[in-house]
């Protein structure tokens, strides 16, 4: 089974964000698969010459899965925002293996600027398929067409029209209400903001996704949770005051 963790990003983000991102996933992608004696999945940060929104982010994605799956030939991938994370060598075992069984899973998001009944589907922070049924929604683009759905939507909206089973993780806390107010699920579904961990079904926390690292305004949330998992102490030889 080849498997693939991939990710985007350019020139204008923070390189503490891409390297300690990297670090996290490369603690738990190295465990989990060496126990489980699979292929230990490759992780494959592409990375934009450019800065801005040059090169926007649904267009990346769609060369992306068109060079892992068409021309490489991996069997699954899980794409990542670039300020997302595992919080488990589970977290990537589980969402491979669902994958590998027929199912769209990641975490859960909604458009809230959409008029689409608060419509929910897998979101790009953290979006697992295989390529089965890559070819099988015939190579979909993931962009958003901002009347219906948000990047990668339609392939929650193509999933459930063929009847698939699609698994979302659930935000279960956050740190911080962003700028504009928390962002809601609808439906009393939950909400979700700045630094959320979402679960699955069982309680088991999968994933944290910061939000808004473009901004660079919450960043040092991201630093937090990915040093507390690393076990890096910043502060390490102060005295206490």
């Amino acid at each position: 089974m080849k498997r693939a963790i991939f990710t985007f990003y350019n020139l204008s983000l923070d390189p503490d964000i891409v390297r300690l991102q990297r670090e996290v996933v490369d603690k738990f992608k190295e465990k989990v698969y060496y126990e489980k004696d699979y292929n230990t999945p490759e992780f494959l940060p592409l990375c934009s010459r450019t800065y801005g929104e040059e090169v926007i982010h649904p267009d990346a994605v769609d060369y992306g899965f068109n060079q892992l799956f068409v021309e490489e030939k991996y069997d699954t991938v899980l794409l990542l925002d670039i300020d997302c994370i595992p919080l488990n060598s589970y977290a990537l075992e589980y969402t491979f293996e669902q994958a590998e069984k027929g199912k769209l899973i990641g975490n859960v998001q909604r458009g809230m600027h959409l008029d689409n009944d608060e419509h929910n589907y897998v979101a790009p922070s953290a979006f697992c398929l295989s390529r089965e049924m890559y070819e099988d929604f015939g190579r979909m683009t993931v962009k958003p067409d901002h009347r219906k759905a948000d990047t990668c939507g339609y392939y929650t909206y193509a999933a459930q029209e063929r009847g698939l089973e699609v698994e979302m993780y659930p935000p279960t806390h956050f740190q911080r209400r962003p700028k504009e107010g928390v962002w809601d699920l609808g439906k009393g579904r939950g909400e979700w903001g700045i630094g959320t961990t979402y679960s699955n079904h069982l309680g088991v926390e999968m994933f944290y996704h910061l939000f808004s690292a473009r901004e660079q305004i919450y960043n040092v949330y991201f630093y937090d949770k990915c040093e507390e998992i690393l076990g890096i102490n910043r502060f390490k030889g102060f005295s206490k005051v």
